[in-house]
């Protein structure tokens, strides 16, 4: 586990081995008295896409380039959300099904900033982080060509403070 960033409000961090999510995010965000809200997403890699089963994926990435990304990405959303405290890890290198390969916990000092933070800290690691996947599937591999839409299927509306 490379662990990337380790401010006070931001912990990204990079994983090239099997890992607890639950575990990470007790070691690099213990809760403070300001905290109101916690919000948590965990992503597991499942065994089937479309065309049948998938038994594992590599994930690739340029480290600098990655670092850098999730660094801009994540102290946006600190700024964007009012967020007090945020852990952004990524699995990269050989996965296999059930396996963690994304966590994102926002805690803010209300609900709807770290629940719109969090998801929208989802779509763009979906849709813009630098990480390239090939997966095998049924004794072959091919590159990811696309992730999954963006299940909001509309613009996310950014929350700067809320007063409830």
């Amino acid at each position: 586990m490379t662990r990337l960033t380790d401010q006070s409000a931001l912990c990204i961090t990079l994983c090239d081995a099997t890992f607890d999510p639950y575990a990470l995010i007790k070691q690099t965000q213990p809760i403070m008295p300001i905290t109101g809200a916690q919000s948590i997403f965990i992503g597991y890699m499942r065994d089937y896409r479309e065309d049948g089963a998938v038994t594992a994926m590599e994930i690739h990435h340029y480290p600098t380039m990655t670092e850098n990304v999730l660094r801009t990405m994540g102290e946006a959303a600190i700024n964007d959300f009012s967020l007090n405290q945020l852990v952004i890890a990524h699995r990269v290198g050989h996965v296999t099904p059930t396996e963690a390969l994304v966590v994102i916990s926002a805690c803010a000092g209300h609900r709807a900033n770290a629940t719109q933070a969090t998801q929208h800290l989802l779509e763009l690691l979906k849709h813009q982080a630098p990480f390239w996947k090939k997966e095998t599937a049924q004794g072959t591999t091919q590159w990811v060509k696309e992730n999954t839409k963006n299940e909001l299927q509309q613009p996310i509306h950014r929350v700067n403070s809320l007063d409830n």
